[in-house]
Order: structure tokens, then sequence, then C-alpha cells
């Protein structure tokens, strides 16, 4: 039973996971060789992955029992979008950090981007005790401090990405530092935003997933075109050919794909499973990607990384499957 009076059966959570882990390592992967082949503009393909996510929203919205479809006339007024802007908010903080990651592949391998993303667990443990009293056992409390201790030995020598020219400086590794500090606490806030967004609210109409999806990914379409519309219409950054970028690829299509699905299988989880287990599922697949990433990139593994990702992984299991303080 999932939160909220939402069944599932234990085969088809089972099977929600497999899916989501699978998509996330492969979109992971894509990424990284779409950098390295085809070089794109990132909101544009955040903006057609968010059209596909809508779009699919539409059409399984459409096909539902028509005892819980909204009537399509609704979604074009203005009470419906006033009843509903709460999703703007998630919609808003999910384009921020889909564009920051896509662009973080281009600097850093797929496995080190991957393995940041689990500093979520140490900002999703602050924002949960500031600001909603949670407390900690002991043994969660030490798993957070050995997180801290993992990611500090890890990054003190990730290893470049393999065939850059770009070395890991003091200030790279800073940098490095306060993106997974960025993201970690926007995919955060997100991740309790979504929680409560697609759970059922007393007070408030019971919607199905698909017009729920409907909801945020309109939201994020209309990001995503005011960041395209922001990042301008160039072939690339700053006039050089090392970053001229390539209009469409087939390894684009896949990314879209590949991320439009992650994206829907990741709010199924929440709305039928919880956050927790979200993030578990993230945690798995940073092993999968550090893996696979290299076999297929070749890229370092630095004996730093190894020591610090076996710690922080180790410690986000621990953190996870220790039961709530009495």
């Amino acid at each position: 039973m999932g939160k909220g009076g939402d069944e599932i059966s234990p085969a088809h959570k089972a099977g929600l996971l497999v899916a989501a882990i699978s998509l996330m390592v492969s979109m992971g992967l894509t990424i990284e060789l779409a950098w390295r082949i085809a070089p794109f503009k990132t909101t544009r393909i955040v903006f057609s992955s968010e059209l596909l996510k809508l779009t699919t929203a539409i059409y399984l919205s459409r096909r539902e029992p028509a005892e819980i479809r909204t009537s399509a006339s609704v979604f074009f007024t203005a009470a419906y979008w006033q009843e509903n802007k709460l999703f703007a908010a998630p919609a808003f903080i999910y384009f921020l950090t889909n564009n920051m990651a896509s662009l973080a592949q281009k600097y850093l391998s797929a496995h080190l981007v991957a393995l940041m993303a689990n500093m979520k667990v140490v900002m999703a443990a602050g924002i949960a005790y500031r600001i909603m009293g949670q407390r900690f056992t002991r043994r969660q409390i030490a798993a957070l401090c050995i997180i801290v201790f993992g990611l500090v030995i890890m990054n003190s020598n990730p290893g470049k990405k393999h065939g850059s020219a770009q070395e890991f400086t003091t200030f790279t590794i800073f940098l490095t530092v306060i993106y997974g500090l960025v993201m970690s606490t926007l995919s955060s806030i997100a991740g309790v935003l979504c929680e409560y967004l697609y759970k059922p609210r007393e007070g408030v109409r019971k919607m199905s997933f698909n017009e729920q999806n409907i909801n945020m990914y309109t939201f994020g379409v209309l990001f995503n075109i005011l960041g395209m519309f922001l990042q301008g219409s160039g072939s690339s950054n700053d006039g050089s050919a090392q970053n001229e970028t390539v209009f469409f690829h087939w390894s684009h299509a896949i990314m879209i794909c590949l991320s439009a699905f992650t994206g829907i299988l990741m709010g199924a989880i929440m709305k039928y499973l919880d956050n927790v287990i979200r993030n578990l599922a993230v945690c798995v697949g940073t092993i999968v990607i550090t893996l696979l990433s290299w076999l297929v990139f070749k890229n370092p593994l630095t004996i730093q990384f190894v020591i610090g990702g076996l710690l922080v992984l180790g410690s986000v299991l621990l953190y996870r499957l220790s039961p709530p303080p009495k």
C-alpha cells in the first residue's frame, strides 16, 4: 500500500524500481556520450523532454475511465490553473536542476555527477529537522557524518573526465562541491513538494496521476520555453569551435526519450511509494553508473574516489534502512 491509499502490488513496485533505475543509468551515460560526440543546448533538450512528458500524460489521461477523467475543456480555464498553481514550484526547481545536471556532464564524468547527487540525503535531513521538526537516531546521525566525510575524501581527487585536458584544481573541486550542494538542496526541496502535491490532501480535489503530471509538465514546458529564449539561439556559448553545439543528433533523441520516461517513473515512485524509496533508487543507480562509466568511457576511478564513494553509498543505505526514532 502506497501512502495516501494508492495501492499497487509488490510485483508492480519492484518493476517500477527496476525500470526507473535502468532508465536513470541509461540517461546518465547517454548524456555524457552526447556531450562527447554532439554537444547540445541544454534548454532545447530539456524542453523537448518536458514536451514529450506532457504529450504522454495527456494521451494516458484521455484513456482513463470516464468517471475519473477530467473534461478537456477544464484545462483551458483560468480557474483550473489558479487552483493548481502550486505545481509551478517543483516544476521550476526541476527546470533548474535538469539543465544544471545536463550542463555539468559537459565537464564532469557521469559517475561523479551521479555520486554528488547523494548529497541530497544530508540536505533532506537538514530540511526535515529545521522545517518539520523530524528527529534522528544516533545511527542516522552517524551515517550523515560519514556521508560528509566520504564526500570530502572523494572530492580531494575525483579524477578528471577521460579525454579532457581540464585538470582538477582546488577551484574546480570547490565548484564541484558547490554544484553538489546546490543540486542536492534544490532536489530535496522539489522532492518534498512533489510528495506533498502528489499525495491526497484534505480539502483538495483528488486527481489522477496523469492529471497531476499534466499540471507539472505544463509548467515545465513554459519554464523551458523561457529558458530557451534566455539562452539564445546561437550555435555556441562563446563563439569558439570547441563549444559549438549541434542542432540535432540521434543521441539527442535517445536522451530526450530516456529523460522523459525517467521523470514519469520517478513521479510514479513519489505517488505510489515515497521520497525515501526514490533516494534509494538513486543510490543503486549511482553504483551501476560508476561501473559502466569506468568500463564504457574509461573514466578513471582514483583511490580517493573509490574510498569516498563507498563511504557515501554505504552511509546512504545505513541512513535509509535505519528505523525511525521512537
